[in-house]
């Protein structure tokens, strides 16, 4: 228990560095106490002094890696000193032990396995790469100055015990990184079983939900027609009953019944909608239709009290007809233009204009409302976001998100250009040349 500490002092807690950082510092720290010792008690043999100072700046090169990687956590700059302490020893078997034929390649092996694991593994062919040309540069350098060498008598002992010593650090080395490897993919698989869980708990909450804002959905339309057929029936029978003033303070009463039936059944067929949108039950069938005269339609039809005067819609370029389905373009239309009289302090009717160009139309729904935070702009069409300066303005924060995805249907978009207190644009971009068709989307 006490050693355990002891290491985790010295080279980091698995909890908060990775192995291949915690590797880092036992190879730094390792070096650095081997190479001490090595000067202090070899320094007094018969070995060059050239040698003992190669000891003593790797005795410092540790030191200072140590420090970098340990103390300030700085894993590039431990990275950069580990690969010079390398290069130099590498280059210091070479010129002093044979050269390639030496100790040299499988010192180089063993360098190299480590350095596949130290280093991030988006760089892992890159050191395979360096590490090649580094082993092709120490065979040049012995073809072209082979006078530099020193061929050394190394004994048959000392070749086994190099062996050894490099055979057993690389094999800890792979073995440590292999557990590492297992664990993670351990985590990684449980993970996934959680995120899957997770998931299938998810979906069946979402369908739970559409199911329940269907039925809502119906469940709201039966009473709201008895209601509004009763209002009609009420209104009928007293109307040859009252005086003319009373008739007027009575229908502006039956007309605000009217006003709240119609929104509640907007806001429940937009739930409806949203609610087949998350389920991906839309079902899209677009057919070639002549798009002006259905907006014309679509704007003659569109209930409104007598004070509000609507506009003729304004057509630009040379119409023709368009792939699209007619039901999902009429209620994204019918979306906007009811946002447009509903954030407009005067509900006015907004202007639609629609321009036929090369390659795709734009159509627009242009009003003299509130206009828009440019801060919420990005967010509009996000399901239940709803802008700051609403106020006390009903809505869900559904409608635009649908339309949206309608748009989306047809390989179109929507975009929008709005000044808080002067107004909005809405535009949709539908191309002629899609790749829609028939069908019922199942995303």
């Amino acid at each position: 228990m006490l050693l355990k500490k002891i290491a985790i002092q010295l080279i980091g807690d698995s909890q908060t560095l990775t192995l291949a950082q915690r590797m880092l510092n036992g190879v730094f720290f390792g070096a650095m106490v081997g190479d001490l010792i090595a000067v202090i008690f070899l320094s007094i043999g018969d070995l060059s002094s050239s040698f003992i100072n190669l000891l003593s700046f790797y005795v410092f090169l540790s030191l200072v890696g140590y420090i970098c990687t340990r103390v300030y956590q700085k894993f590039v700059i431990g990275l950069f000193l580990y690969v010079l302490m390398q290069v130099s020893i590498l280059l210091f078997e070479w010129k002093d032990n044979s050269g390639v034929s030496g100790t040299l390649t499988l010192s180089f092996v063993t360098f190299l396995i480590l350095d596949y694991h130290l280093f991030p593994r988006k760089y892992s062919n890159h050191v395979l790469l360096v590490g090649g040309l580094l082993f092709m540069l120490f065979v040049f350098l012995e073809l072209t100055f082979p006078e530099v060498i020193v061929y050394s008598n190394i004994s048959k002992y000392t070749h086994i015990v190099h062996w050894l010593i490099m055979i057993i650090f690389s094999l800890s080395v792979l073995i440590l990184f292999r557990n590492e490897y297992d664990k993670a993919q351990i985590l990684l698989t449980k993970q996934k079983e959680e995120l899957k869980e997770a998931y299938l708990k998810e979906k069946e909450l979402n369908g739970l939900k559409n199911q329940f804002i269907s039925m809502v959905s119906h469940q709201f339309r039966t009473p709201m027609t008895v209601i509004h057929s009763s209002t009609e029936l009420i209104e009928l029978h007293t109307a040859q009953k009252l005086s003319i003033n009373d008739k007027e303070k009575v229908n502006k009463q039956f007309h605000r019944i009217y006003d709240s039936i119609d929104g509640i059944t907007t806001m429940m067929e937009r739930v409806l909608a949203f609610g087949e949108v998350e389920s991906n039950k839309i079902n899209f069938r677009p057919t070639k239709e002549d798009l002006v005269g259905l907006l014309e339609q679509l704007i003659l039809r569109y209930p409104l009290s007598s004070d509000i005067h609507k506009q003729a819609l304004i057509v630009k370029g040379d119409p023709i007809q368009v792939n699209i389905d007619k039901n999902l373009i009429e209620h994204s239309v019918s979306n906007l233009i009811s946002n447009a009289i509903k954030y407009d302090t005067q509900s006015r009717f907004p202007q639609i204009i629609i321009n036929f160009q090369d390659e795709h139309l734009e159509l627009s729904v242009i009003d003299k409302g509130i206009g828009i935070p440019e801060d919420d702009q990005e967010k509009l069409f996000t399901p239940f976001h709803r802008a700051k300066n609403v106020g006390t303005y009903k809505g869900t924060g559904i409608g635009l998100a649908v339309v949206k995805h309608f748009i989306e249907l047809h390989g179109g978009k929507i975009l929008i250009r709005s000044k808080v207190n002067e107004g909005s644009e809405f535009t949709i971009k539908l191309p002629y040349r899609s790749s829609i068709e028939s069908k019922k989307v199942e995303a």
